[in-house]
């Protein structure tokens, strides 16, 4: 198999750094989109319903787009070594059939899989990669998908092969013309991050197209032993609520996410905060269980925030929502971060997540 040399384009860091600055001003229009048509659904009225059903498909095709450019940002950082780990392709695989559940039904697509080796990877990457790879077939219209992997040395070579339109040009420069059309081409990188994903673990990339099939090969580096998955058994139910401190800079989408959190009655918001001072003396004076907080708070850097609530909080939850990537803008402090949650996220997404991870630590301290 011969690898293209791509050597890394001068301008991505530029194009990185515009694609995340735009992410997040999408994400927070999203978010507020998305809740407000939370509230009209409930008035229950027949004569909104159309009108809200082509808000909601217009939202879903916008954050599809967002979340591109997010993963485009994230695949072309570099590689951090201590989250490199065996990766099962198995599993990183049924993730990717669970995040396209819907966009396969519709499609009425399958996916077909060998025993697959494992990975010396990011299993946040290789997953990623794996749900691009897929989805672009999607994109063009396919209907069935088959994955293999073998290893050859120090390598896995992974093949992803589909029966939809293939490529025309060249599929893995940033912004290409996509493989078909409609929502699931989104911002139309997904090529591009796979490409991205497989060189920064030291492998390669290609596509080709014969007999009717596009397939998409990619080189990365094989992982030693066996691949035992992790299971973390789920926390019992807790009578109080969790306590939560909300931080971000705008009031509108604070009280839709307060709403959405308390309307179960398992969750209690005990404080809002609008800018970073605000909230690392509300988070020392209140040690909420869970801190859900912004990025961009206009008083203090991302990193500078983080290793403070650490400080002020050391016992609370840090999920961050936000439309930025946290490694592009925090750097190493993001490691405090217990889950972050892009502001594309629907709010009941919101909700569980936050619930989830609250649980969580609750049952672990």
């Amino acid at each position: 198999m011969s690898w293209a040399d791509r050597p890394q384009d001068d301008g991505d860091d530029r194009l990185d750094a515009f694609a995340g600055r735009a992410a997040h001003q999408l994400g927070e229009a999203i978010a507020l989109l998305r809740g407000y048509l939370v509230a009209l659904e409930q008035r229950h009225d027949p004569g909104l319903q159309e009108a809200i059903g082509g808000l909601r498909a217009s939202a879903e095709r916008t954050q599809r787009f967002n979340d591109d450019l997010l993963d485009l940002v994230a695949a072309g950082r570099e590689l951090d070594p201590a989250r490199r780990r065996a990766v099962a392709l198995a599993d990183a695989l049924d993730t990717a059939r669970e995040r396209l559940s819907s966009e396969l039904q519709s499609n009425r697509a399958t996916i077909g899989a060998d025993a697959l080796p494992a990975v010396d990877a990011d299993p946040d990457l290789v997953e990623r990669l794996l749900v691009h790879a897929v989805r672009a077939g999607l994109a063009a219209g396919a209907r069935r998908i088959e994955v293999r992997a073998s290893r050859e040395g120090e390598l896995v070579e992974l093949e992803v092969a589909d029966d939809g339109t293939p490529p025309d040009g060249d599929a893995f420069a940033p912004f290409a013309r996509p493989r078909g059309r409609g929502s699931l081409v989104g911002a139309g990188v997904s090529l591009t991050i796979c490409r991205r994903i497989a060189e920064r673990h030291g492998g390669g990339i290609d596509c080709s197209a014969a007999s009717g099939r596009t397939l998409l090969r990619c080189t990365l580096p094989a992982a030693d032993g066996a691949v035992v998955a992790e299971r973390r058994p789920a926390g019992p139910a807790r009578e109080a609520p969790l306590r939560v401190l909300l931080s971000d800079d705008v009031a509108e989408l604070r009280t839709l996410l307060r709403r959405r959190l308390e309307a179960d009655g398992d969750m209690l918001v005990v404080g809002e905060a609008s800018d970073g001072a605000m909230t690392l003396r509300l988070a020392a004076e209140l040690q909420p269980e869970v801190v859900v907080l912004d990025l961009e708070l206009r008083d203090l850097p991302p990193g500078e925030l983080l290793t403070a609530m650490c400080t002020a909080a050391p016992n609370a939850a840090i999920v961050t929502f936000s439309g930025h990537d946290p490694v592009s803008v925090a750097g190493a402090a993001a490691a405090s971060i217990d889950l972050h949650v892009p502001k594309t996220t629907d709010l009941d997404a919101v909700r569980r997540a936050v619930r989830e991870i609250g649980r969580r630590h609750r049952d672990a301290a």
